[in-house]
């Protein structure tokens, strides 16, 4: 589990990232729980600086945002589901043939010391399981088909 130290419009903060897996992250805020859904990341340049919300009006709340990383970028197509960063199967939960929703887990993976949900980027049936249980897997190794 990631700690970070943030100060906001001086203002202290812990956060804890729980688990991150595809668009989703598990974090705790000053001992609070959050469920996140991230809509994009991107590896910002150096020179890149993110907007200052000091000059902004009102109250400010804290806001968690994952980290930015790369390998989170091309994990998910609508027809498969590619592991997000190197690690290990832990656990497969579905079967090929079963029918998943949207947003259900599929595997657990373990990656930098963190366990990850793997879910179903959207409705459909499990066409190919590309792994199982225990085997290693590479950034971008498709691990689900879905038709």
């Amino acid at each position: 589990m990631k700690e970070y130290h943030l100060n906001v419009d001086g203002q202290d903060f812990v956060l804890s990232l729980k688990s991150l897996s595809g668009d989703r992250a598990e974090v705790e805020i000053d001992g609070k729980q959050y469920s996140v859904e991230i809509h994009s990341i991107r590896q910002m340049k150096s020179h890149e600086r993110h907007p200052s919300t000091s000059s902004q009006s009102g109250a400010s709340k804290p806001v968690a945002h994952p980290p930015s990383t790369p390998a989170m970028s091309g994990s998910v197509s609508a027809d498969s589901v590619s592991a997000p960063i190197p690690g290990g199967i832990l656990e497969i939960y579905v079967k090929v043939g079963e029918t998943v929703t949207a947003g259900q887990d599929l595997l657990k993976m373990e990656a930098m010391k963190m366990e990850n949900r793997i879910t179903a980027p959207r409705a459909g049936n499990i066409a190919k399981l590309h792994v199982k249980a225990g085997d290693p897997v590479s950034q971008g190794q498709v691990l689900v088909e879905l038709e």
